[in-house]
């Protein structure tokens, strides 16, 4: 009876060395944290991606040309600065790789640079989709982007206030021409 005390307590000193040597990330009760795939709406329509959003460090990263298109912009890449250029309600400019931003010609830092992924450039969608006008909200592993009527699409300052945060105040950037550092 004694030899199985002794193995039940090695037992249980081995299961706690273990897991104090390895612990096991909290899901933080998010369905994305467990591998489910993060869904992207605009106005209650489910947007479909060849390559899936990614939940970052908190950030929501998408696939620029899905969630700019789907919100009426148009997207052009530059392959030799790796930058994207965003345009429609507002002007945006990103680079890969880097936290800084413009949002119609004003500086501003993103909180998760974007990203290659699957061939697709992946962006913080709560800043493009603020820069647009739009409001964003999460639910239950859905990214759900509502464009408002009536709001001043394009204006930016919500991104700069809820995503981002301003460089500078000093002159604009010149959004075709932008000088990565």
């Amino acid at each position: 009876m004694e030899a199985l005390k002794r193995v039940a307590l090695l037992a249980v000193l081995a299961t706690l060395v273990f897991s104090a040597a390895f612990p096991v990330p909290s899901l933080g009760g998010n369905a994305a944290y467990a591998g489910e795939p993060v869904k992207l709406y605009v106005d209650g329509a489910e947007i479909a991606t060849d390559v899936p959003p990614l939940l970052v460090d908190g950030v929501t990263l998408v696939p620029v040309r899905f969630v700019a298109e789907a919100l009426g912009g148009r997207v052009a890449w530059d392959e030799e600065t790796t930058s994207v250029f965003i345009s429609g309600p507002a002007a945006i400019a990103l680079q890969v790789g880097s936290r800084r931003a413009s949002i119609n010609g004003r500086a501003a830092e993103l909180l998760h640079e974007p990203v290659l992924e699957g061939g697709r450039v992946l962006v913080p969608v709560r800043f493009v989709a603020e820069a647009f006008g739009c409001r964003v909200d999460w639910e239950d592993g859905r990214v759900l982007i509502w464009r408002q009527q009536g709001a001043a699409a394009g204006s930016g300052e919500d991104a700069a206030v809820t995503h981002g945060v301003p460089l500078d105040s000093g002159p604009p950037v010149d959004t075709v021409r932008v000088e990565w550092k």
